[in-house]
């Protein structure tokens, strides 16, 4: 996965689709100059944290989707 691949989800009405915007919200902060790296990666993982702290944790696609998209805006420096 790469970051041009969750503009395919960005516009889904589901919880694949929220969770891509708000990912995507912090990488263009941080693109920006909005943030710097660690607050890029404390946010992102924070997401992914309270996605598991809710019920959606149970759909298995959809964690293993955010999981992906997590590792991959990670990786942007």
């Amino acid at each position: 996965m790469n970051v041009e691949d969750l503009n395919e989800f960005v516009n889904e009405d589901s919880v694949k689709g929220e969770l891509t915007r708000e990912l995507l919200g912090i990488l263009g902060d941080f693109k920006n100059g909005k943030i710097d790296k660690e607050t890029k990666d404390m946010l992102v993982q924070s997401v992914e944290q309270g996605f598991k702290a809710e019920e959606n944790h149970a759909d298995e696609q959809t964690s293993k989707f955010l999981r992906k998209a997590v590792e991959t805006l990670l990786s942007v420096v």
